[in-house]
């Protein structure tokens, strides 16, 4: 956060295909969802699915939104992720929770970092400022993030991004994602952590170093057997 806040947070902006941003992101919270036994759905609407922006920041958005859908609420209900064309030349993806939804003092607090809005004694962990960082990182790229909710309803948060001039090309195995292992100092580094987002910011990080293979858990046990094989 206090980098976004000083400004050295470097973006490469590019034309992205929602559809793998978000089945990426579905892919993380997939396990969680389907404990609480969670159905998510992805409805992508016609000519409104290629954004321009950092990749690996717009996953990390939509795995925080899709998280934190997953995480508040109910057993058994239903999170929503749908795309749209919305005004100024954007285009807007909606994350949609059957949950306990807010009040207006808690909306009016929402976006306050450290402010987890009465969740602090509840069961759910959390720090309270991966909104306040998806919203800003949302700005960063020329977009915004906001939310509707009211007790009772559930809530609906809306990603707004610079909709693409043109779609992205095809994605091919091994274009884009695929980097040539340095030859020197080749390290593992094994990753233990069951926080969504925290995942999604580490593989960014790791992807900036060729020479490192990452592996992850998301379970201390399993991280102990990986490390000791």
């Amino acid at each position: 956060l206090s980098r976004i806040e000083s400004g050295h947070v470097a973006l490469e902006p590019r034309t992205l295909d929602l559809a793998d941003l978000v089945a990426a992101a579905r892919a993380l919270v997939q396990q969680a969802a389907d404990k609480r036994r969670i159905r998510v759905e992805v409805h992508l609407g016609l000519g409104a699915q290629a954004v321009i922006g950092d990749a690996t920041r717009v996953k990390q958005i939509l795995t925080n939104l899709l998280s934190n859908a997953v995480k508040y609420n109910v057993e058994g209900g239903n999170v929503i992720v749908a795309s749209r064309m919305a005004d100024e030349g954007r285009v807007a993806l909606d994350v949609i929770d059957t949950g306990a939804g807010m009040s207006p003092p808690q909306l009016a607090q929402l976006f306050q970092p450290f402010n987890r809005l009465g969740q602090e004694s509840g069961p759910v962990e959390g720090t309270g400022i991966g909104l306040v960082i998806s919203l800003r990182l949302a700005e960063l790229m020329g977009g915004t993030l906001h939310v509707r909710s009211s007790l009772g309803m559930g809530s609906t948060f809306t990603l707004e991004l610079p909709r693409a001039a043109v779609a992205p090309a095809p994605h091919l195995a091994g274009d884009d994602d695929h980097v040539e292992p340095a030859a020197y100092r080749r390290r593992v580094i094994h990753y233990v952590e069951d926080n969504e987002t925290n995942v999604e910011v580490m593989r960014g990080i790791l992807a900036l170093r060729p020479q490192v293979e990452p592996e992850l858990s998301t379970l201390g046990l399993d991280g102990w057997a990986a490390i000791q094989r």
